[in-house]
């Protein structure tokens, strides 16, 4: 079965490697007919106007991403605050796994979703919103005792 996979996976990026090879020489004989038509109506070598357009765009290539440099995470640093949907879930999940034995972990996630959307903007998901509230105010408050190390200076 992996292999098969891997047969589709080399067959799909290879068309999908042509069709934009097919649409980036598309869009060169677009805009060489436009040129051509430019240089017959406004009278100027239509040669000239070729050559200068092939020097000024080359053929478009995808650029590579710049890697993000990963920030480092202060291990001393306070955790964030929890949302509401998080301690609902914490609670909700055992509850869930115990009622539909046999889902796996993203379905039973997948179902206290759904549970949280159909009460979050109602009164029973309140005790959530207020944990999340005092979560909050404990990350506020260890934020302002927390002081970030200072880099070293070079005098």
């Amino acid at each position: 079965m992996q292999t098969i996979q891997k047969i589709i996976n080399t067959h799909t990026s290879e068309m999908v490697v042509q069709t934009e090879l097919e649409m980036n020489n598309l869009l060169l004989e677009i805009k060489e007919k436009l040129i051509r038509d430019l240089a017959e109506k406004y009278d100027f070598d239509v040669e000239d106007a070729l050559k200068h357009f092939a020097e000024e765009v080359p053929m478009v290539k995808k650029e590579k991403k710049e890697k993000k440099v990963k920030k480092v995470k202060d291990p001393n640093a306070p955790k964030k605050a929890t949302t509401a949907y998080f301690f609902y879930l914490k609670e909700k999940r055992s509850e869930v796994a115990d009622e539909l034995k046999g889902l796996s972990s993203k379905e039973i996630v997948k179902k206290v979703s759904v549970m949280w959307n159909l009460i979050k903007d109602t009164d029973d998901a309140n005790p959530y919103h207020a944990l999340n509230t005092a979560d909050k105010t404990r990350f506020a408050s260890e934020m302002l005792l927390y002081s970030t190390p200072s880099s070293p200076t070079s005098d």
